[in-house]
């Protein structure tokens, strides 16, 4: 399986701000995301389910951790409290992708 053990942060910043563009169909004009450091403790967790209506297994792992951010910009803060009630990534509606973002 192939895996990323880690995340580039700017990537999960704009899937989250192309996500919200999907949900209520207004464009973000593009922005850079501004950070000063950056750092993660991930790792992955796989998690299998299986389907009726398949009658296969299926395997939806993913990668937990944490990661913490100083510096960042208030657009992509204001994106990860979006990100809190959407979720972010793939399998979303089985519940994955959530996250918890808190102030320092």
């Amino acid at each position: 399986v192939l895996v990323r053990r880690e995340i580039d942060f700017k990537s999960f910043i704009r899937q989250i701000a192309m996500r919200f563009e999907n949900i209520t169909g207004k464009a973000i004009d593009k922005f850079e995301v501004k950070f000063c450091r950056f750092e993660q403790d991930l790792h992955f967790y796989d998690i299998n389910r299986y389907s009726n209506r398949q009658h296969t297994k299926m395997q939806f792992g993913g990668v937990l951790g944490r990661m913490r951010v100083f510096g960042l910009d208030e657009r992509s803060v204001k994106l990860l409290q979006l990100a809190q009630i959407t979720g972010v990534g793939k399998s979303t509606v089985f519940g994955l992708g959530k996250i918890k973002a808190e102030r320092i």
